[in-house]
């Protein structure tokens, strides 16, 4: 005769339930590198962006020095014609381009650390000509998030 409380138990097969663990598990972590593949991608993405704002700092802060010092030679060699058309440029340098807040925190210690790199007479001229111009001040203060507020340049490269 049946018994009536075994037929109400159900009965496991072991080997099924097993194998459904397995492709559960199989799926979580599979889910799980997923999304850290797209947040490792994400933070790739960003860095691009730095290294390409960076560069392009340099080339602003290169080309800079190099007008600055073709305005040094034409004062030097009090060539006149020279120095009415370079300072027109250094005066957009000084009063539009170097304000830049972004520019300003590639400049300083605290940020991208530039002024370390550059010439004496072209931290002063900084220090005279934009930093502390009576007749011009700063508007603006060093801008440390750029177009990527929050993302800690440290936070990838201690990956």
């Amino acid at each position: 005769m049946p018994d009536p409380e075994r037929e109400n138990k159900p009965s496991y097969n072991w080997p099924e339930v097993t194998a459904v663990l397995f492709s559960v598990v199989a799926l979580v972590i599979s889910g799980y590198s997923m999304l850290e593949d797209r947040w490792q991608h994400q933070d790739e993405q960003k860095v691009e962006i730095l290294l390409a704002e960076r560069a392009t700092a340099n080339l602003i802060f290169t080309q800079f020095e190099h007008h600055l010092k073709q305005w040094q030679m034409a004062v030097d060699l009090k060539d006149r014609s020279r120095q009415r058309i370079l300072r027109e440029e250094m005066e957009f340098y000084a009063e539009v381009q170097l304000r830049n807040p972004r520019l300003l925190w590639y400049w300083i210690d605290e940020g991208g650390g530039w002024v370390h790199g550059a010439d004496p007479s072209t931290i002063e001229w900084m220090r005279r000509n934009v930093f502390n111009d009576p007749e011009l001040p700063l508007a603006e203060e060093p801008d440390s998030d750029g177009i990527l507020p929050g993302f800690k340049w440290g936070s990838v490269a201690a990956k």
